[in-house]
Order: structure tokens, then sequence, then C-alpha cells
């Protein structure tokens, strides 16, 4: 009997063992953060501040938090951005962060953790390589 309740003993295990596997990216992929970012053709990536991990969403040489994406209404970033503001030193605090890659990451922190990036910031709204993510946010 042991012998015949095998092969099904390794079946279930390897069975468990793949489902464990895909689980990540199941739940990788149905992260919020992730999802806008896809929906609106950016590109996902991490950056590692002091005491957490931020999801970033990139568009060409622009990104922005992913979480001020989703929460654009209350965005202090977005709201700069908008508003014309090109220096991060009015409202915001420039912080450097690091990839688990081990690139750095010049960011804009504004109140409420939220980002974008220091040079799409500083670049305005205006310039070209701001374009992609005005054509996500619908900006004109």
């Amino acid at each position: 009997m042991n012998s015949k309740t095998t092969p099904y003993k390794k079946i279930s295990a390897l069975y468990l063992l793949l489902l464990g596997l895909a689980t990540p990216l199941t739940s990788h992929a149905l992260n919020p953060q992730i999802q806008v970012c896809n929906q609106l053709n950016g590109q996902y990536f991490v950056a590692n501040s002091e005491n957490d991990q931020l999801g970033f969403c990139r568009f060409g040489q622009a990104f922005i938090g992913t979480l001020d994406l989703l929460n654009s209404n209350k965005s202090k970033a977005l709201q700069n951005y908008v508003n014309g503001t090109m220096s991060c030193s009015e409202n915001g605090t420039a912080e450097t962060l690091m990839t688990p890659e081990g690139d750095s990451v010049e960011v804009c922190h504004f109140q409420g953790n939220s980002f974008i990036g220091l040079k799409t910031l500083e670049n305005g709204k205006s310039d070209e390589t701001n374009q992609q993510l005005n054509t996500a946010l619908k900006i004109k």
C-alpha cells in the first residue's frame, strides 16, 4: 500500500511546491500599485527608503510614486507638478533612494509620503522628457 501512495504524495508535494512558487506572481500581479502603473502604460519599479520599500511608475525619463497615482486627489507631488512648481525645496525634501539592484533614485519627497522624480519636477510639465507622464496623467 505504501508503494502505491508514495507517487501520489510526490505529485501532491510537487503540486504544492508549484502552487507556492506561483503565489507571489499572482499576488504581485494583483497589487493595485502595479495595476495602475500598467494601465497607464508605465513601468513599475521599487526603491528603498530608510524605513520602507516604495513603488514608482516610470514614463520614459519621468517617474512618480504609484501611491500618488492611486490617490491623485491627495497627492502633494502631483499638485506641485501640475501647478508648475519646479523646485523641490519649496514644499518638499530631496532624497536619494536605492533600488534593490543598487541604483540610486533621486526623488522629491512631499508631505504624506508623496514622491516624484527630482528631475521630473525640476524639468517641469512643459519639458519634452515629461510628455509620457503628461499623457498618462491627461495633462496638456
